[in-house]
């Protein structure tokens, strides 16, 4: 869509005034708003299969070299 001198005069004008920046703000801020809800959603399809299988899998195959011990010790008379 090309427009005429005169219909870029008039656009450039309108955007100079309080409204069209307001507006050109307004538009600004939709759009990082969609975009932050957007990459969010796409994260968190991407890593939601992964993240499952991890917290679900089952540790039985792997052998664990270290064994831990907790004690506390409590000095009484």
């Amino acid at each position: 869509m090309a427009l005429s001198q005169s219909d870029r005069m008039r656009l450039v004008e309108s955007l100079r005034s309080t409204d069209g920046i307001e507006l050109i703000r307004a538009i600004a801020e939709w759009m990082v708003q969609e975009l932050q809800a957007e990459a969010a959603a796409y994260i968190g399809a991407e890593w939601n299969e992964p993240l499952t299988a991890f917290r679900t899998g089952a540790l039985d195959h792997v052998r664990f070299p270290c064994v831990y011990v907790d004690a506390t010790y409590c000095k009484a008379r």
